[in-house]
């Protein structure tokens, strides 16, 4: 048998690591929603709050 050193050990433990995280993180992935904001004072716009607000939508 092998002699386990460090380096070696450190190569198995992070393959295990990630063996063991990747399942998780394909089951996580279609539920996650990117999720938008904008400061509200740097809308270059002028107009009134509802105007404003109308505009931030339509550009998504």
């Amino acid at each position: 048998m092998k002699t386990l050193n460090r380096r070696s050990f450190l190569k198995v433990a992070a393959a295990a690591t990630t063996a063991a995280c990747l399942p998780h993180a394909r089951a996580a992935a279609p539920g996650r929603r990117l999720r938008k904001a904008i400061m509200y004072s740097t809308i270059g716009m002028k107009g009134t709050v509802l105007e404003k607000f109308r505009a931030m939508k339509e550009a998504g």
